[in-house]
């Protein structure tokens, strides 16, 4: 036989690879390459501390690049340029084809980073590390740098298009179950959208503009502090946006643990003031205290509508009198002090404890109290009741009756358009009723009495300047008096000593 020694024998991808008989590429074995797997390509290995591959650009004016890795392929994420493994298998790091770098973890030690465009994106699937730590690991710090730094070159202050700094987002950002637990936006401001605030240590201090939570804040320990320069504008307002509230339910409650209602160790609850709180010269408006009391120390109280309930613990006004412009004024448990200054009332008065005026009293309506009265003087549109007596230093003046369980004593006189009615003495000046003056205990008049209706007493009736009464008289014990002037009856069972 013949035996032709320049055949060329043709296998599928040379014997070095794999053939798909579909596409007509072959997957080539080991170290060779190419279409046809016919290339080889070189394999280096190293032992020790040598390296795989060493590369050394030689001269000091050399400007071009040390290892370039080129594709004929376009950019694609389907191959990689290249890729790092350990343990033969574990991949490390790789670049893909579209210039994407992948890596296990990225460790800068000096120079930083800086990333032109494109942005950041970080992503972890460990629940049990940080998914970003930064940390500046220097002793100490110069003035005013900082950890984290966010800069925006685009200025939007003027909210025409407002944009998000920093925005905290828990839930999967891509989908509506998302939700912003807070953002810094460029208005500027720092918006709590779910949450609310909670501030352990250190409380919490607003320089300048606004702060808005739409849940809550919170500050566990240091206090909350607000300081504002401006004059134009509120410091503090507490809005609560609810068409409805719920009964009982506070806009703003203020709630103190301790409970110093022997006061043993009273304290301030809420108080009000004026001037610079650091210097002698602050005044304080109102407090409300621990006693229970609520104080009104500087300018009275003014109640322009719906009048004022006290339930307990009476009301003390030390400067600036009360002035209750519509409404009543009642106070269920206590006494109602006013040391300085006058008490106006536009509708009535009512005290189940002493009342003490120094000043005055003014009502348009009712006076009723079932303890003392005591003030400088008294007027009155409407009924004047007193169940414990009254002690006047000035002139009791009502256009309606007078009415007291216990003794009336008033040093400039008495003027009532109505009755005046009264179980005990009265001790007094002068009087003057329109109507049926009614004594059971009697009446003692330094001055005259005088009456256009009928006066009716059942204890003694003595007056230095006499009695001029227009209607009847009638009195079971004695009448001593300079003169007596009656238009009508005058009836004296126990008998009248006239001068």
């Amino acid at each position: 036989d013949i035996v032709n020694s320049d055949v060329t024998e043709y296998e599928f991808c040379a014997r070095r690879g794999v053939c798909d008989f579909t596409s007509g590429l072959c997957s080539c074995f080991g170290s060779h390459s190419g279409h046809d797997c016919t290339s080889i390509i070189n394999l280096m290995t190293a032992a020790n501390a040598d390296p795989v591959l060493a590369g050394t650009a030689t001269g000091t004016d050399y400007t071009g690049t040390v290892l370039e890795l080129h594709s004929e392929k376009a950019a694609s994420s389907d191959f990689e340029f290249m890729t790092c493994k350990t343990d033969g298998s574990d991949t490390r790091m790789k670049i893909t084809g579209t210039g994407f770098v992948e890596s296990s973890g990225l460790n800068i030690t000096t120079g930083g980073a800086t990333i032109t465009d494109g942005g950041l994106i970080v992503k972890s699937t460990s629940s049990s590390s940080d998914t970003v730590l930064i940390h500046n690991s220097a002793t100490s710090i110069d003035l005013n740098k900082n950890i984290l730094k966010i800069k925006a070159t685009a200025d939007e202050t003027s909210g025409a298009n407002d944009f998000n700094i920093l925005e905290a987002v828990v839930g999967d950002s891509l989908t509506i179950n998302d939700k912003t637990i807070f953002r810094v936006t460029s208005k500027p401001s720092t918006m709590i959208m779910n949450g609310g605030l909670t501030v352990h240590a250190g409380g919490l201090h607003v320089i300048s503009g606004s702060t808005t939570i739409a849940s809550r804040l919170e500050v566990s320990d240091g206090g909350a502090t607000i300081v504002a320069t401006s004059s134009s504008m509120d410091t503090v307002v507490i809005h609560n946006e609810a068409t409805s509230i719920d009964a009982n339910k506070s806009i703003l409650k203020v709630k103190s643990t301790a409970d110093e209602t022997l006061g043993l160790n009273n304290f301030n609850i809420f108080e009000t003031l004026v001037g610079d709180a650091a210097s002698a010269s602050s005044k304080t408006v109102f407090r409300v205290t621990s006693e229970p009391s609520t104080d009104v120390l500087t300018g009275g109280l003014t109640i322009h509508s719906g009048g004022e309930r006290i339930q307990a613990g009476g009301l003390t006004i030390d400067a600036g009198g009360i002035n209750a412009i519509s409404g009543n004024v009642v106070i269920q448990t206590g006494n109602l002090n006013v040391d300085l200054g006058q008490m106006t009332v536009g509708g009535t008065l009512t005290s189940t404890g002493l009342i003490t005026g120094t000043s005055g009293l003014i009502i348009s309506g009712a006076v009723s109290t079932v303890a003392a009265l005591n003030s400088a003087e008294i007027t009155a549109s409407g009924l004047a009741s007193l169940e414990s007596g009254a002690m006047i230093s000035g002139a009791i003046t009502t256009t309606a009756a007078l009415s007291a369980s216990g003794l009336i004593r008033g040093t400039s006189g008495i003027v009532v358009s109505g009755g005046v009615s009264t179980f005990s003495a009265v001790d007094i000046t002068t009087i003057r009723s329109s109507s049926l003056a009614t004594l059971e205990a009697g009446a003692v008049i330094s001055g005259a009495i005088t009456t256009t209706a009928a006066l009716s007493a059942s204890g003694l009736v003595k007056a230095t300047n006499g009695l001029i009464i227009s209607g009847g008289v009638t009195t079971t014990t004695a009448i001593d008096s300079t003169s007596i002037t009656a238009s009508g009856l005058a009836l004296f069972e126990a008998g009248a000593v006239v001068s």
